[in-house]
């Protein structure tokens, strides 16, 4: 098979290549044309902020393509600042750009909103641990890739996604305050929101980012005990109005986005619908009838007894829920039926009636 340069056009970072001499962009332009990363197309990025921002339907697929690009330029500044002290180890950094490739790919439908049903229900399965047994996985299209291009590259890929907290800058470029995947969608989401508020001045941040170590303390020791040191990227004196406008855009994305009461609002709608369905399809003879779904609807099939397996998540998306609440109208069940006329007419709770909502602004 002949090999191509590939492009994509991007509303943020401009033309993004792949380049056909590169092999890690290579690696990177297969595994985006896998089904599990090609599941992110239905997934959005904002879940349902395109209740009050319209334009708001951009998806995980693009978010993270454009996370992989953005990990592309800071791993080549980690390259530079390398030195004697701190050696480049380009097959950490290739471990760090895939990741920030793959990050996302264990979201679930309406991402935050439904893993905040699942830990009510007591399952503590983040979307990070997904991603990681999507990787692992032997049945899945992911890891031959990986593994054909080093052995073992599928674990260090899931250890680096699931982790926590940063061990060294190459996860940094995955895992931190300044990431690659917070320097895309702090960008994207306030451009298709249409947000006036929040804008980066992204090259002069990116041009003066340097590399330094830097302490931590454990929490609650002393000063100075129990402290560790780690290499972290940090901003030269010059990008100082930069950083802060990059601190004040996150803050304006929250304030009048992330937390619009609306959207708040309709994400405790559909956290209502989804708890009520998990209720419903423990009783599979009756879920049918009750939701007004066929038996064999991924929906009932993942809240079922032992249903939740990588099989039945993967077939999970949002289109699985929207694509679901004109039958869910015509079920049995009350409290599914009226959430899912509602969602679907946008029919909203007011504020003071919004179940689990708590009116502090």
């Amino acid at each position: 098979m002949t090999l191509r340069t590939q492009r994509l056009r991007d509303p943020v970072h401009g033309l993004i290549v792949f380049e056909k001499e590169d092999a890690l962009a290579q690696l990177a332009w297969k595994l985006i044309n896998t089904p599990e990363f090609q599941r992110l197309r239905r997934i959005k990025q904002l879940g349902v902020s395109e209740f009050v921002f319209p334009s708001a339907v951009h998806s995980r697929f693009a978010h993270s393509i454009g996370v992989f690009h953005t990990a592309r330029e800071l791993v080549r500044i980690i390259e530079r600042e390398s030195d004697g002290s701190r050696p480049f180890d380009q097959d950490r950094a290739d471990v760090a750009t895939i990741a920030a490739l793959l990050h996302d790919m264990g979201h679930g439908p309406f991402s935050h909103t439904f893993e905040g049903v699942q830990m009510s229900r007591g399952v503590r399965k983040q979307h990070e641990k997904w991603t990681a047994d999507i990787i692992r996985s032997g049945d899945g299209a992911i890891r031959p890739l990986l593994e054909a291009r080093r052995s073992g590259l599928t674990e260090e890929v899931a250890t680096l996604v699931a982790a926590e907290d940063p061990t060294d800058i190459y996860h940094a470029v995955v895992s931190s305050s300044f990431d690659a995947d917070r320097l895309d969608y702090l960008r994207r989401d306030r451009l298709m929101t249409g947000t006036g508020a929040g804008a980066i001045d992204f090259d002069w941040l990116m041009e003066h980012v340097r590399v330094a170590d830097i302490v931590i303390d454990a929490p609650d020791s002393v000063a100075g005990e129990d402290a560790s040191t780690v290499a972290a990227f940090c901003l030269d004196p010059k990008a100082r109005p930069a950083a802060e406008q990059f601190l004040l855009s996150r803050y304006t994305l929250h304030e009048q986005v992330y937390l619009h009461k609306t959207t708040r609002c309709i994400e405790t709608m559909i956290g209502e619908l989804l708890r009520r369905l998990a209720t419903v399809a423990e009783e599979p003879d009756t879920a049918p009838t009750r939701t007004g779904l066929q038996p064999d609807h991924v929906l009932l099939r993942f809240f079922a007894p032992d249903g939740d397996t990588l099989d039945n998540y993967l077939a999970l998306d949002d289109l699985a829920i929207t694509g679901s609440l004109e039958k869910m109208q015509q079920g049995d069940d009350p409290v599914i039926a009226d959430l899912a006329g509602r969602l679907r007419e946008r029919r909203l709770y007011k504020t003071r009636n919004c179940p689990g909502w708590f009116p502090w602004r």
